[in-house]
Order: structure tokens, then C-alpha cells, then sequence
């Protein structure tokens, strides 16, 4: 079967993007945290901790409904990206 992906729901899309740079960012928040514990200049304020996921989940939102916004301009002109998809064994 072929697909063809001609438009993004730019705001559907961001947000899922946006929540998953969020989910990321705070798993490394503890990796961060402990790097910056070791360096002799000093530790990262602990507010840095906390609204670095958070910028890094709004501007997840913010480029990736620009990159949504720009893929709906350019699949207008070209037709999309085009997909094969096959039927198969459930696993």
C-alpha cells in the first residue's frame, strides 16, 4: 500500500514533540546535576535544573510547529513525502 503524507497537524504535532523534549530533558536533569557537582568552578543554580526542561519543552513546541508549518508549505508544491506500507504478521 502507498501513503502519501501531505500535511502535519502543526499544533498535534508540536505538542507531542514538545512533551517528548520535556520527558528527555528530565531524564537528564540528574546527569546534568551530578557533571556540574564535579566541576571545581561550581555547581549550576538549582532554579537552571528546573526551567532548563521547561525552555527546552517550549522551544521543542515553538520549532517543531515552525518545522510543521514550512513541511505543509513545501508538500503543498512537491506532493509530500510518499510511504510504503506493508501488511504483516502480528508479533
Amino acid at each position: 500500500m502507498r501513503y502519501r503524507i501531505t500535511r502535519f497537524g502543526v499544533h498535534e504535532t508540536a505538542l507531542v514533540v514538545a512533551v517528548l523534549y520535556f520527558v528527555l530533558a528530565i531524564l537528564f536533569v540528574p546527569i546534568v546535576y551530578l557533571i556540574s557537582r564535579a566541576q571545581t568552578t561550581g555547581a549550576f543554580p538549582p532554579i537552571v535544573l528546573i526551567i532548563g526542561p521547561i525552555c527546552y519543552g517550549i522551544f521543542g513546541y515553538i520549532f517543531s510547529a515552525i518545522g510543521c508549518w514550512l513541511y505543509n508549505i513545501v508538500a503543498s508544491w512537491t506532493g509530500g513525502i510518499a510511504l510504503t506500507l506493508e501488511t504483516g504478521e502480528p508479533v
